[in-house]
């Protein structure tokens, strides 16, 4: 064990972790972890804090490269894809996102759309708005990309953050008897877990129930007649046995030890 880099997360006041030696191993409230930052009181808006920051340095640092390089638009876009994608979304599906980190992942998008096409701000030029912006990056990579079989598109960061969550609900929802869906889920009603001592006030939105809702509202959309209209209710056992079947399809076989 390396005695410079171990860190010691505990809320034990009196823990007596030491090495052999007897040298007490350093006390620490948060440490980043496989690039994540834990700690006793961690929330994913200050990992999501900093994790901006330092996409946006990243970012800053290429602006010669969005700007003035002779590259296609399509090699810029993918390089500013590849960086968000591996700065943002590292372990990102198992996080509840609130709409103003979610209006901020949109916002850190589409300033880098803006400068590879050298596009001014909505508030300068109207016709630059989001959808355009999209649509007009898409049509250039395709114009770019003739001789390809297959154009990747652009599509913006909070679909691609839901697409990943959608997957990863239902990889835990086809294993009912891993120990990740029993951490998930209370029960095989796919409930969330209600805890003692919960704060005063609104409840925060939480992972489970937002991912079970999100994934009824995808099936919905497949499905014919009536089934259309039904509100989801998660004490409906019609509606449970369609999301564990919907989710069974989608996942491919995997042994339940290796559900991460």
């Amino acid at each position: 064990m390396n005695r410079k880099k171990c860190e010691l997360i505990t809320t034990h006041p009196n823990s007596d972790i030491h090495f052999k030696d007897k040298t007490k191993v350093i006390k620490v409230k948060s440490a980043t972890y496989l690039g994540c930052n834990l700690g006793i009181k961690s929330i994913s808006k200050e990992e999501l804090s900093k994790r901006f920051s330092n996409t946006m340095a990243t970012m800053k640092k290429l602006d010669l490269f969005w700007r003035h390089s002779n590259c296609d638009i399509a090699v810029k876009v993918y390089t500013a894809d590849a960086i968000l994608r591996a700065k943002l979304f590292y372990g990102l599906e198992s996080a509840q996102l609130i709409p103003s980190v979610a209006k901020r992942l949109e916002t850190l998008q589409l300033k880098v759309i803006r400068k590879i096409l050298r596009l001014s701000t909505t508030f300068i030029d109207r016709e630059n708005n989001n959808y355009s912006i999209f649509e007009r990056t898409n049509q250039a990579m395709e114009e770019e990309n003739t001789s390809r079989k297959k154009n990747k598109k652009v599509i913006p960061l909070v679909e691609a953050y839901n697409k990943l969550k959608m997957k990863r609900a239902c990889r835990i929802i086809s294993k009912p008897n891993s120990l990740i869906h029993n951490i998930t889920f209370n029960g095989n009603r796919l409930r969330k877990w209600i805890h003692n001592g919960r704060r005063v006030g609104r409840p925060r939105m939480n992972w489970a129930e937002e991912a079970v809702k999100e994934l009824w509202d995808h099936i919905k959309k497949e499905m014919t007649g009536l089934i259309r209209y039904m509100a989801f209710d998660d004490s409906n056992e019609f509606i449970m046995d369609i999301i564990r079947e919907h989710a069974k399809k989608n996942t491919k076989d995997t042994p339940p030890n290796n559900i991460t």
